[in-house]
């Protein structure tokens, strides 16, 4: 699976499963979600926050 190792795109893609169609179009999850790094967003103390921000997101 290809992966992209920044911040700013931080994910993989997924070209069959979840985040794919029936005209064969793959999405990134931060098409429709907040990317953070472990690092320089504190992931430590800012989990929880992150987990319930991608619920609200996911309409949760």
């Amino acid at each position: 699976m290809p992966e992209i190792n920044n911040k700013k795109s931080n994910t993989l893609y997924f070209e069959d499963g979840w985040f794919s169609n029936d005209f064969g179009e793959s999405y990134l999850f931060s098409d429709f979600f907040e990317t953070y790094c472990w690092k320089n967003d504190e992931g430590h103390g800012n989990f929880s926050s992150w987990i319930e921000d991608a619920a609200e997101q996911a309409g949760r």
